[in-house]
């Protein structure tokens, strides 16, 4: 017999594996991806991060056992899939779009801009601005962590891939302890006649 996975598609046509393969293999609804960055966690399906089963690429597949190749290996192909079966694995494909798409919701909670530390003075005021690391998801590594994940058809955690850009001051308390000490000065201001 020819197999998708543990699934017998012996003798079926390529519409009757497509719609076989669609009710069993429910990995796409029925699994669970977890995205994470520190303590931050997203869950979701394979399918809301855009996999899809290929159903017509497996349905090919398994109609092509003992058909393709010259007549030995057709005739090896037939023999062992009498014998002990042949087993195909089943195929998921990423719909990018959709995987984007999810990982631009993720990003706008995740991502935050480089802040330069500073002082700024209002009036006789010193306020001082500490710096911020900024962070930044990396898409791309992203979308190819969240391919490998979901074509294991296996539930995991993806740690998610995260560049962070440091800010060159991260501390101006040493400019702002000057700022004060001036400020704090009697000043007289004069003008040139």
């Amino acid at each position: 017999g020819v197999y998708v996975g543990s699934y017998d598609v012996s003798g079926m046509s390529a519409e009757e594996i497509q719609i076989a393969l669609a009710e069993k293999l429910t990995y796409p609804q029925s699994g669970r991806l977890v995205l994470r960055d520190g303590a931050n966690v997203w869950t979701s399906t394979p399918a809301d991060l855009g996999a899809i089963l290929d159903t017509p690429t497996m349905a090919d597949r398994a109609l092509a056992v003992g058909r393709t190749g010259d007549v030995f290996v057709r005739a090896g192909q037939q023999l062992a899939a009498w014998a002990e079966g042949v087993t195909l694995s089943p195929v998921l494909i990423l719909d990018e779009r959709v995987t984007t798409a999810y990982l631009d919701r993720v990003a706008a909670q995740l991502d935050r801009p480089t802040i330069e530390a500073g002082v700024v003075i209002q009036g006789r005021e010193v306020e001082m601005q500490p710096g911020q690391v900024g962070r930044q998801l990396d898409r791309s590594a992203s979308l190819e962590a969240i391919a490998a994940a979901a074509g294991t058809m296996t539930d995991g955690v993806i740690d998610l891939p995260v560049r962070q850009a440091p800010p060159a001051i991260m501390d101006a308390s040493a400019q702002a302890a000057l700022a004060r000490q001036l400020l704090a000065q009697p000043f007289s201001l004069t003008a040139d006649s």
